[in-house]
């Protein structure tokens, strides 16, 4: 009966031991925009002081050094925000979900509008990741846009938040953010495959990145990254979600075959170059 109880009250403590709300981190961010054609803007989030709101206190967020309208704060795996317009907050992040279940989400303090057209996501893997010096539970969601069309994948990572920077920043067809770096008491881990926090913003004539794609993705069998014609794209670099490198070539063609027996199951990065010059960053599923 003693070993019943104690295994039931451990059953009741929150996985997440790493808090993410730490004055220590930041996370920086970068946008791209389809009528740019490419980056279009950059910003660190940071977090200063607290604010008590119904009897909650929850921490300040700041956007490359601006007071933004993100109050969020965190309890047992859980990041909840504040939102005026009801008087009570929202669950942006929760680390206790398991495969299957399913979040809404409507509203996304850090996407300046932008963002937030996801009706939900469903969670398609929890598993354990050593990032950023530590173990961490990871979860791997996917969802759709408003239309029901396009799908979206997104990892949520203890004491990190969304690889998206923090908290979820949704989707639109135009626009995108995702976190580039991460910074805990000033030590830097880089995400979704970036090779630096700040990389250079690309403008309407650079290329045309909606040419570059990964076809079908998710990969089941094999896949195309097929590139655009008459371009000198000559370098592709795929990283692992811990950030390892798994394939380093040069391209002489238009179309790299991607095959999923190359790949372990789970989550990658690939990006393109153009002599040295980053082009594109992008996210792919092998199963």
């Amino acid at each position: 009966m003693r070993l019943f109880v104690f295994v039931f009250l451990i059953s009741l403590i929150s996985y997440s031991q790493i808090p993410t709300l730490d004055e220590n981190n930041n996370w920086t961010r970068i946008g791209w925009s389809f009528w740019a054609g490419g980056y279009v803007d950059l910003d660190i989030i940071t977090i200063l002081g607290e604010q008590v709101i119904n009897g909650k206190t929850y921490k300040i967020i700041y956007r490359d050094g601006e007071l933004t309208n993100c109050r969020l704060r965190e309890e047992n795996g859980v990041i909840y925000s504040f939102e005026e317009n009801i008087n009570d907050e929202k669950i942006m992040i929760n680390l206790n979900l398991e495969v299957g279940d399913v979040l809404n989400e409507d509203y996304f303090c850090l996407s300046n509008g932008s963002g937030g057209v996801i009706v939900s996501w469903s969670v398609m893997e929890v598993t354990t990741e050593f990032i950023a010096g530590a173990n961490r539970k990871v979860l791997t969601l996917e969802g759709y846009d408003i239309f029901g069309t396009e799908l979206y994948y997104e990892n949520w990572i203890e004491g990190i938040g969304s690889s998206n920077g923090l908290i979820p920043f949704g989707y639109n067809y135009d626009y995108w953010s995702k976190m580039t770096c991460f910074s805990e008491n000033g030590n830097v881990t880089l995400f979704n495959g970036f090779n630096e926090c700040e990389p250079p913003i690309l403008s309407s004539n650079d290329f045309n990145i909606d040419n570059i794609v990964i076809y079908p993705n998710p990969i089941s069998e094999r896949s195309i990254l097929q590139l655009p014609p008459n371009r000198s794209i000559n370098h592709l670099i795929i990283y692992n979600l811990s950030g390892q490198i798994v394939v380093n070539k040069i391209i002489t063609t238009n179309n790299y075959i991607l095959k999923n027996i190359d790949f372990a199951s789970g989550i990658f990065f690939y990006q393109v170059f153009s002599d040295k010059k980053l082009i594109k960053t992008e996210q792919f599923i092998v199963k």
